[in-house]
């Protein structure tokens, strides 16, 4: 969701919700760590150690459980992420992902290797600046004014929408080739210094 001045929602889409049936059971089926994004919160029919992994190391909602049908009867749901420690099984499962997806208003993503993100076809974050910037354009906040920091793969299309793209020095190389600039890591003050060298400066 994209959220402008005062808070009024910009831009929101779901996945419809025989999509959201069919990466549910495909996850299932493959023992795969699935969460669905509700907005502000998460559901999932089993919290994994991913699942933690995915609250505690990259600060997303601790997932609800809840079954498969709950999850269904439930809000909109905004994306899918499946994870799993195996990088070899998450690169093998995309091309069947991308198969069932084919004929339906979703596809897929990868911000790091151990995720899949299944979300509405034509959202990413380069097309959500675009929509802030619209709505911050009677303010004069144009394009060239805005610097944008990311270190996934889902970050690449905002990076190169914005007056100034940043890398994060833990970004994967894809990000870091088409950034503007490349910073420190997110762990070595990578934020502050990209602020301070080229928001401030």
């Amino acid at each position: 969701q994209v959220y402008g001045r005062g808070g009024v929602a910009l831009q929101s889409g779901a996945l419809d919700m025989d999509v959201a049936r069919r990466v549910l059971e495909f996850a299932t089926a493959r023992d795969i760590a699935v969460t669905c994004f509700l907005g502000d919160d998460c559901v999932s029919p089993r919290v994994t150690k991913e699942l933690e992994e995915l609250h505690y190391r990259y600060y997303e909602p601790y997932p609800e459980e809840l079954t498969v049908e709950d999850i269904l009867r439930g809000p909109p749901i905004r994306k899918m992420l499946m994870m799993n420690d195996d990088v070899g099984l998450m690169q093998s499962i995309r091309p069947d992902m991308d198969k069932q997806l084919r004929q339906t208003s979703a596809g897929t993503m990868v911000a790091v290797d151990t995720m899949l993100e299944v979300v509405p076809k034509g959202w990413n974050k380069g097309t959500a600046l675009q929509t802030l910037l619209r709505d911050m354009e009677p303010d004069g906040v144009r394009v060239e004014n805005v610097m944008a920091i990311g270190d996934g793969a889902n970050d690449l299309e905002m990076i190169a929408e914005a007056g100034i793209g940043v890398a994060m020095g833990n970004a994967v190389d894809i990000v870091k080739a088409s950034a503007d600039v490349v910073v420190a890591s997110n762990d070595a003050d990578g934020i502050y210094e990209a602020i301070m060298k080229h928001a401030l400066s």
